[in-house]
């Protein structure tokens, strides 16, 4: 399917803005590129749904329903699989917190030989980025085919656990959300994992000055991720 002429998803349970769609179709350029990217919108401007989005785009269009991995803070967890369960009803969401023995028997709905079809126990694994760490033996032993970052400025920067740990979990890409601007990050990531980034909100200044946070309309297919 050409993306950058497709609709939104059959499946997903929302009407798309145009600049939402545009968005996208610009995830999902970077995905059929191999390459991870930042959606770096202001807040209110449906970052949420447009990844929610792209995951029912790989489901609907190319087969893929996960393992989907979703991190962000533990305050918005519960948000987060409200939003899925609200715009894919067709997603079994496993919200991934407790105490040790609860999370241990959570882990067992991913794998199988159902995994990334429709009938898998689970296609959105929601978490926290402690949770990760904590349990980071074990979930980096799946094979994630997608992974939304949200709230990406927790991560902080290159040398922090937390990014050293994201980095070695197995998935196919990775998808930032932030509404802090790129530029006022007080630390940035090294060149080599310098991602595309887009952005839907109000030009700042300086903006086009950092190739970081030009948007990015069609990715070349030989840049390097």
């Amino acid at each position: 399917m050409d993306v950058d002429k497709s609709e939104q998803p059959k499946m997903l349970n929302a009407t798309l803005k145009h600049y939402q769609l545009e968005g996208l179709r610009w995830i999902a350029n970077l995905y059929n590129n191999g390459i991870n990217g930042i959606l770096a919108d202001e807040m209110g401007l449906g970052k949420t749904v447009q990844s929610i989005a792209l995951l029912a785009h790989l489901a609907e269009n190319k087969n893929l329903w996960g393992p989907f991995l979703v991190a962000a803070p533990t305050s918005t967890l519960p948000n987060w699989c409200n939003e899925l369960k609200k715009f894919i009803p067709d997603f079994n969401v496993i919200p991934y917190w407790g105490s040790q023995d609860e999370r241990k028997t959570l882990r067992q709905a991913i794998g199988g030989n159902e995994q990334s079809t429709r009938d898998a126990a689970c296609h959105v694994f929601v978490t926290s980025y402690d949770l990760l760490l904590k349990d980071e033996k074990y979930l980096n032993r799946i094979k994630w085919q997608y992974m939304v970052l949200d709230e990406a400025q927790a991560i902080k920067n290159s040398s922090s656990l937390r990014w050293k740990a994201l980095l070695g979990f197995k998935c196919r890409n990775r998808l930032l959300l932030t509404g802090t601007p790129v530029q006022n990050c007080p630390t940035r990531p090294p060149i080599s994992h310098r991602w595309p980034a887009r952005s839907n909100g109000p030009e700042r200044p300086g903006a086009n000055d950092d190739p970081t946070t030009v948007p990015i309309e069609a990715p070349r297919a030989n840049e390097a991720m």
